[in-house]
């Protein structure tokens, strides 16, 4: 299994913006239990001021979240970054940020209330743009393989240090005798 997180970025060409998610602390994969900090980066490629409301949608296996961000650019910001509403990770397998391509340019959503955004529209029937994807591993079962990894580490080097005493036991008249017949040569 290869393990990291996928950062992608969304154009919304029609409103030329750049949008993307990123953690507050990249880790190679989060464990059960944790709610890691995620941050939507928002820039904007125009003078004008940019402001409005985007939709995020979160998914673990079956159960999904949405969450709407409010963001404001002023002409002069380019790019500024909000947080998203931390999830918790209460299972294994793959977490997942996407945006929804709303029909209407976010300032379209900028006075709508967050309950009507969710009650009037048809969200569902929306297209979604991937942002970030990273893995999330079962806490318990971490912790089991990585305590039996150390004690397997432990078995090894104990097996390794006995065999060598044991070859030394075995076989130390011999290379006793073997070395000083070598140093005797010199």
């Amino acid at each position: 299994i290869i393990y990291g997180l996928i950062n992608l970025l969304s154009v919304l060409n029609r409103t030329r913006m750049e949008i993307s998610v990123e953690p507050a602390e990249e880790k190679p994969f989060y464990l059960t239990g944790d709610s890691p900090s995620f941050k939507v980066v928002i820039e904007k490629h125009t003078s004008n001021k940019r402001y409005g409301k985007i939709l995020i949608r979160w998914r673990l296996a079956e159960v999904s979240t949405l969450r709407v961000v409010k963001f404001e650019l002023d002409p002069l910001t380019n790019e500024k970054k909000y947080e998203i509403e931390r999830e918790w990770l209460y299972r294994e397998g793959t977490g997942v940020y996407e945006l929804i391509v709303m029909p209407e340019p976010p300032e379209n959503y900028a006075n709508i209330s967050n309950e009507e955004i969710w009650e009037e529209y048809d969200i569902i029937s929306y297209p979604i743009d991937p942002l970030c994807s990273y893995y999330v591993r079962d806490k318990d079962l971490y912790k089991y393989e990585k305590s039996y990894r150390r004690t397997m580490r432990l078995y090894s080097l104990a097996i390794i240090g006995l065999t060598i005493v044991n070859l030394i036991f075995l076989y130390g008249p011999q290379l006793i005798g073997l070395i000083k017949g070598v140093l005797n040569c010199q």
